[in-house]
């Protein structure tokens, strides 16, 4: 994050508190935010002039100077005022474990398939209405099923498996996303074949309940995505009433978490 001061210079405006409206950020401070998409969220600085870069749809940019949290906010949030205060956090939603496990699997650096990951998450996904609950989803799961993945022996078969699948699609995904919408690529009985066959391999690690949850919701994403570009699935993503269904499939497994407890 920038620092409030040299944001405001730069745009040649002033708060009505004038200097007394801003303090420096240090290390372990507690700061908070309120904006468009994540809403209220709080964390704690973690790391002083920091140099990023974050890749954006037009190329990478690099920014320095910054001072940096764990997770605060997301796509859509940009310009919100961060404030001192808040009760602070040391959770992250980065995703960077389930990166760290794939890279294990298949043994190659995910960095930039990350960096291209973000950008869909929050320009896309986060957009609509099945991909903001599924995101959720992720990262309300990701850290219990990376205490499994830690404790499950992944066969050398299902893990050659995954190398070949990701050698097979790389190139085309990256294809998709540098064209984004504008892309001409469908899904196609291979897309369905591969990933019927990738679900069957993951079946050997799952539950009960979840086999039959995650072969309802396969079922699902192949009758509403199969011959369907970008364009045309980004749309399925608005759909309210296949939203409701995916919930329906998930309620009815107890090791998956859907939404946060209700406090009291």
């Amino acid at each position: 994050m920038n620092q409030m001061p040299n944001v405001v210079s730069q745009l040649n405006i002033t708060f009505l508190a004038g200097a007394g409206s801003f303090t420096s950020p240090a290390l372990d401070m507690n700061v908070e935010k309120v904006g468009r998409t994540t809403e209220y969220t709080t964390s704690t600085v973690s790391e002083m002039d920091v140099s990023v870069t974050v890749a954006y749809n037009f190329g990478n940019a690099t920014l320095d100077h910054q001072f940096a949290t764990k997770w605060l906010s997301d796509g859509g949030d940009s310009g919100s005022v961060v404030c001192n205060g808040g009760t602070g956090s040391a959770d992250d939603h980065c995703g960077c474990g389930s990166t760290s496990a794939a890279s294990q699997i298949l043994g190659v650096d995910l960095s930039q398939e990350r960096s291209m990951a973000d950008v869909v998450r929050d320009k896309f996904l986060r957009q609509t209405p099945i991909g903001t609950f599924a995101v959720d989803a992720f990262f309300l799961n990701e850290e219990r099923l990376l205490q499994r993945f830690r404790r499950a022996e992944i066969q050398v078969d299902d893990k050659e498996f995954a190398r070949k699948m990701f050698d097979k699609y790389s190139a085309d995904a990256r294809r998709a996303f540098a064209e984004a919408e504008r892309s001409d690529q469908r899904i196609t009985d291979q897309h369905v074949h591969d990933a019927r066959t990738a679900l069957k391999r993951a079946e050997r690690y799952m539950m009960p309940e979840e086999k039959e949850a995650a072969n309802q919701l396969f079922e699902l994403g192949v009758q509403h995505a199969r011959g369907k570009n970008v364009k045309e699935l980004l749309a399925v993503l608005n759909d309210e009433h296949l939203l409701a269904q995916i919930k329906d499939v998930l309620k009815k497994v107890k090791t998956i978490k859907t939404s946060e407890p209700e406090c009291d």
